[in-house]
Formats: structure tokens, sequence, C-alpha cells
């Protein structure tokens, strides 16, 4: 919220300036007190990336970064309190170099945006007929916004048949699965393949497995292929 209102961000700014020069007056515990809990949950949070580093099978090694940023940044703080330097501009760094990995490398690795990749396609080619996606939920609405376009939902086989009964160029995205189950045989060419994550049915019998570590890692980085698909 700070970068989109300046106004806000600089009276957090003043507050925190504030704070630090008279921490008395911020409470019984003080402004310190705060910075040790900071300084605590990077910590943990860096331990706890640290682990789901481990867990994920042959990752990008940009997300090596974020449990070290974590753990520097707690490390820093702890510093600056024991050596009474100031605070305000290592809480800011540890905090904004962490939320960049995590908004740069760890989210788009995690949640797959295959989209984006189609969506360029689409942008490029400057194409203004049916776009449709099937049985894939939210992606509809990231493809809609990534093209500022309109994309159908498809739910059914017999929806998809009568969208493709079409002399106009279209274009579907659907699971590789879903393709070769339903319509194999229907005259569609193939554009573009990417993964998203699947998610995997697990049994009350199977919890106790995810205890082992590979078995876990392999349920967290298993996928699926989708296929963006034309008929022209």
């Amino acid at each position: 919220m700070l970068p989109s209102s300046a106004a806000i961000a600089i009276l957090t700014g003043r507050l925190f300036a504030g704070i630090e020069k008279n921490p008395e007056e911020s409470g019984e515990f003080g402004f310190k007190v705060s910075t040790v809990i900071t300084s605590l949950i990077l910590l943990i949070s860096s331990l706890l990336t640290g682990i789901g580093v481990f867990i994920f099978d042959s990752i990008p090694a940009e997300l090596f970064v974020l449990p070290v940023l974590l753990f520097s940044g707690a490390l820093f703080l702890a510093f600056s309190i024991r050596s009474g330097l100031s605070l305000v501009f290592p809480i800011a760094l540890a905090l904004t170099l962490t939320m960049s990995s995590l908004s740069g490398d760890v989210l788009p690795y995690v949640s797959r945006y295959p989209m984006k990749k189609f969506a360029s396609h689409i942008n490029q080619e400057k194409f203004k007929g049916p776009i449709a996606v099937y049985n894939l939920g939210s992606h509809r609405a990231r493809l809609g916004i990534l093209t500022g376009r309109m994309v159908v939902k498809l739910h059914s086989p017999d929806e998809v048949e009568k969208f493709l009964r079409t002399n106009k160029k279209i274009y579907l995205v659907i699971k590789e699965s879903d393709w070769k189950k339903n319509f194999s045989k229907t005259n569609m060419e193939i554009i573009k393949k990417d993964q998203i994550g699947s998610k995997p049915r697990i049994e009350s019998n199977e919890i106790t497995g995810l205890f082992d570590t590979e078995k876990l890692g392999k349920i967290l980085s298993s996928t699926e292929t989708l296929y963006f698909m034309s008929n022209k």
C-alpha cells in the first residue's frame, strides 16, 4: 500500500522516526521489542523456506536466495539492536529484499503462471476471435486480464464441441489429460505447451506418508501439461 500512496508512506516514516527517537513514549516495551519480534519472524521464516527449498526437487537457483535473505535480515536486525544502530533502514532493507525475491522468483515458480506465455502469443498476434479455457478455474480470469479480452469458460465436453463448431479462428487452453481423454480426434493444432502445478488428491490413509520428504517433494512438484490450441 505504501508505494501507491505517498501521503501514507510519509506519515508511516514520520511515525517510525518518532518512535525511534523517543522509544519510551511508544509503550512499555518500546520500539526495540517489535524489532526483536520482526527479527524472530524473519529467522523462523528462513528456516521454513529452507525446509521448503530442500523438499522441492530440482528448483531454480533463484529460489535459494529467499531463505538466505531472510536469515541475513534476521542477523542484521539482531546486530543493529545490540549495536544501538538505527533500526528503520535495516528493517526496510530486509523487508524490501524479501518481498522482491518472494514476488519476483518464488511465487511465479510455485504458482506457475502458464497464461502469461499464452497471453503473450495472443497479444503479439492481435487476435480478435473467440478464446476459451476448459476446466481451468481461475486461469480463465488470469488469461482475460493479461489479454484484455473476454475468455469463455467451458465446463463439459458438449460445450467444447459446440465451441469448436465454427469457421472462425479460435484459441482453446486445455489440459493434456482432458484433450487426450475426450477430444483427441478433433482437428486442432497445438500452438504452445506449458506446465501448471497439479492438485493430487490425498487419501486419509496417505497423510502419514507426507512426513517422507522425498514423497512430499514429488507431490508438491507434480505438474500437468497445458495445451494452447487453435483450429487454423
